[in-house]
């Protein structure tokens, strides 16, 4: 996708990509898609928490374990 962009570039018009209208609706376009992310991104850190916390848990067993030997 990204080599089909970039081979067709010499193409495009330098005049559209300076107009305001394309920089407000580009800018539009990504607040919309940023917003539905969000969720996901509350998800993710959750489950990074959570290794966190097992973590340091089985760190804390392991070491109350072996002081009791």
């Amino acid at each position: 996708m990204y080599v089909d962009l970039l081979t067709n570039t010499s193409l495009l018009d330098p005049s559209v990509w300076t107009s305001s209208d394309v920089l407000s609706a580009a800018v539009d376009y990504q607040a919309k898609k940023r917003k539905g992310g969000s969720g996901l991104f509350i998800i993710g850190g959750l489950c990074c928490l959570l290794v966190i916390v097992g973590i340091v848990g089985i760190i804390y067993l392991l070491t109350k374990r072996k002081n009791q030997q």
